[in-house]
């Protein structure tokens, strides 16, 4: 099961008579959304926490343990600028970060620059 096509041969499902469906933009959120939540989860050491917690390490105040990494402000790598890319950007956009964007297929829009201003 997947949205894209790039990895079926079209040629022999067409010779065999095997229909294709395309279902563009349905996990496009969804996608964005879950690589948000596992950057915030890493910057913010939220497993290490958990298993911490499960395993009683939780004790008295240590000032820097788990503190983590800020997401704001900082700069962040989107390889692929599609409707992904597009996506995560626009998400990462409330936390005023710098977006490097990389894509092989076609340049940022003046558009999607006003995602990450700082390009």
């Amino acid at each position: 099961l997947s949205v894209g096509y790039d990895h079926i041969d079209l040629k022999t499902c067409f010779d065999n008579q095997i229909v294709i469906g395309n279902t563009p933009g349905v996990l496009t959120n969804t996608t964005a959304e879950l690589a948000l939540a596992l950057m915030l989860a890493t910057t913010r050491r939220i497993q290490e926490a958990s298993i911490a917690v499960k395993e009683g390490e939780w004790g008295c105040w240590k000032p820097e343990w788990l503190l983590g990494q800020d997401i704001a402000d900082s700069t962040v790598g989107i390889v692929g600028f599609g409707s992904i890319g597009k996506a995560v950007a626009k998400r990462l956009s409330s936390f005023e970060c710098k977006n490097i964007l990389v894509s092989h297929t076609r340049k940022p829009s003046d558009e999607d620059l006003q995602l990450s201003p700082d390009v």
